[in-house]
């Protein structure tokens, strides 16, 4: 004989927290991935502001290539930070190389970063992560690359990255002015 009994509310009970466990592993297997995609892509954008700032640099001393920031008629869009308004290669080097004017080099380089948006924080989905600073981002400012010339030492531009909460969840280094 055929039974149309449906589940006790013993066994409806055992499913549903069956189903509860398995939705807390996923969720937070789910969290850890994304967690750590997110501290790749900051890590991602640390290495891509170091090389692109210095190629840039190295393409005006080197190569008498004008900066992107200049050549780019995206970064000219918004009047207020165009990018265009920062001076051209060769006029930085009528004042000098970038070993004598780093900080005018860095400027100009900077922009698209700077007032772009040009890299994006993953922590906080529609913020610009780039920061023109010396300083080592604060345990609150998690996916932002802080970098400028190091007046301090004078040995060359400092950046920072920040991709945790924690003391040493940082990434700083000093780069050597292009010559």
């Amino acid at each position: 004989m055929k039974s149309d009994r449906g589940l006790s509310l013993i066994e409806l009970l055992v499913v549903v927290a069956i189903i509860g466990i398995l939705a807390s592993v996923g969720f937070v297997t789910y969290n850890g991935i994304t967690d750590s995609t997110r501290v790749s892509l900051v890590k991602s954008n640390h290495i891509l502001v170091k090389k692109y700032i210095i190629e840039e640099i190295q393409m005006c001393l080197h190569l008498d290539k004008e900066f992107e920031s200049i050549t780019n008629k995206a970064y000219q869009s918004n009047p207020s930070t165009n990018c265009s308004t920062n001076p051209s290669c060769k006029n930085l080097k009528l004042f000098g190389d970038a070993k004598s004017n780093p900080g005018a080099y860095f400027d100009t380089a900077k922009c698209p970063f700077e007032y772009y948006s040009m890299i994006k924080n993953p922590f906080e989905s529609n913020s610009n992560a780039f920061v023109s600073s010396y300083s080592i981002p604060s345990k609150d400012k998690i996916g932002y690359t802080y970098m400028n010339f190091d007046g301090a030492t004078g040995k060359g531009y400092k950046i920072s990255t920040r991709f945790g909460s924690g003391t040493n969840d940082v990434i700083t280094e000093t780069i050597p002015i292009p010559e």
